[in-house]
């Protein structure tokens, strides 16, 4: 037992390290090809996450983790409505993003919104398709050790936010990391639950466009 504790810290800190580093290089590389275009507000961003998400798919496609794409023990409805309070906060903030828009560009808003898919998308495959069922496959044997891998997974998750220290204060970025891990430790639960990505892919991606909505017109 203490040896299996060990190795999945061991594993925890392996993942977090290649999590920063492939999320480093991405923003990188696809922010240089970016930068090198003209595009209306969230292009640069919406870049980096195409090239996000098509690096997530091949890391899954190599450790086999392909099933993610169609397993599903429950339905996607189902899935969601076990979020109803996150759907109910989600509602309210594009509501009031939505009466608190001064101006309106269809360009931004559609780049915004295919950004918030695109991040729903390779976040949810990576963090709780991939890394979530790869901690409970190599390290949970019963229900406290599910547990653990998922608060583990989320962890994770929530720690990749921390690239974004270089555009928002230091409390900025330890508020963000602490919101993250709590958000993933919820969608990692209802998707161990349901089994169905395309359920905390939704939840997730209309999450961040009803926050960053408000954000359009700025």
């Amino acid at each position: 037992m203490k040896e299996n504790k060990r190795s999945i810290i061991i594993y925890f800190l392996e993942m977090l390290l290649v999590f920063l580093i492939i999320d480093f290089f991405m923003t990188i590389v696809a922010g240089g090809v970016a930068s090198s275009t003209l595009f209306h507000k969230y292009g640069n961003d919406l870049i980096t996450e195409i090239f996000y998400s098509f690096a997530i798919l091949i890391v899954m496609l190599l450790f086999k983790n392909s099933y993610v794409f169609t397993e599903k023990k429950d339905k996607f409805w189902n899935g969601v409505m076990l979020a109803v309070p996150m759907l109910i906060i989600s509602i309210y903030n594009f509501a009031y993003s939505i009466l608190d828009l001064g101006s309106f560009n269809l360009a931004s808003f559609v780049n915004m919104l295919v950004f918030c898919i695109f991040v729903g998308i390779a976040e949810e495959f990576l963090c709780r398709g991939w890394l979530q069922n790869e901690f409970i496959e190599r390290f949970s044997h019963n229900k406290k050790e599910i547990i653990v891998s998922i608060i583990l997974s989320s962890l994770v998750f929530g720690c990749m936010h921390l690239v974004n220290i270089s555009f928002q204060t230091t409390f900025e970025t330890i508020i963000q990391i602490i919101n993250a891990t709590a958000l993933g430790f919820l969608l990692g639960t209802i998707y161990y639950k349901t089994k169905n990505i395309w359920s905390v892919i939704f939840l997730h991606s209309f999450y961040d466009f009803s926050i960053m909505l408000g954000e359009i017109d700025m």
